[in-house]
């Protein structure tokens, strides 16, 4: 589970990156407006996410500002990587 969560994370950072890049140099149209609008509506998504899951996240975690901001560039990802912090470890 883990490693699928660094997989997700490792994938959303790359198109971070790509949103970031195209800033400074335009990609060829329509590339361009698609990152633009992709990004743009992934943030968004992203902060909601934070509104609606803010007292869960104050709870679970010791540096709420932090996650806030890793939530805003993960997403989900970073939300499930909270949730297994707070899971009790089973042993074999």
């Amino acid at each position: 589970m883990k490693a699928m969560l660094a997989l997700g994370q490792l994938v959303t950072l790359g198109f971070w990156l790509g949103v970031i890049l195209n800033f400074f140099m335009p990609f060829s149209a329509p590339l361009d407006s698609i990152f633009l609008i992709a990004g743009g509506l992934i943030l968004l998504v992203h902060a909601i996410e934070v509104a609606i899951w803010r007292e869960r996240i104050r709870a679970m975690s010791e540096r709420f500002a932090m996650d806030c901001v890793l939530i805003l560039v993960f997403g989900f990802f970073h939300m499930a990587t909270l949730m297994l912090r707070q899971q009790p470890v089973q042993e074999l």
